[in-house]
């Protein structure tokens, strides 16, 4: 995801969007790791959520996803929904860690 500064409000379309680009790109480099920067993110609506936990990540997967490094939102209410998302995720599924600066995760995700 693109770096920002600030919190930034998404609407659906442009998160999802964004969201398949992140896939295609799984696909297309056949990545088995992605860091995700989510720290200028605002709260998602909760069908945004219910899509990433069960279209998007599942179809991820398949596309031989194995580690992620997630910087988690500063925004409060972000936080807290992507908290209760991950928390339905398989963890055997994928090895995944959560971060509070982008320099730890990436240095995480480098390792793995």
């Amino acid at each position: 995801m693109p770096e920002a500064r600030g919190e930034r409000t998404m609407d659906s379309q442009r998160f999802r969007a964004m969201m398949m680009k992140v896939l295609d790109c799984i696909k297309e480099k056949r990545a088995r790791k992605v860091l995700a920067d989510l720290a200028a993110l605002s709260a998602l609506p909760p069908d945004d959520l219910i899509w990433a936990e069960t279209a998007w990540f599942p179809e991820c997967l398949k596309s031989g996803l194995k580690t992620t490094a997630v910087v988690m939102p500063k925004s409060l209410s972000a936080h807290m929904s992507l908290d209760k998302m991950t928390e339905r995720i398989d963890v055997k599924l994928v090895t995944r860690k959560f971060f509070s600066d982008l320099q730890t995760a990436r240095e995480w995700l480098i390792k793995q």
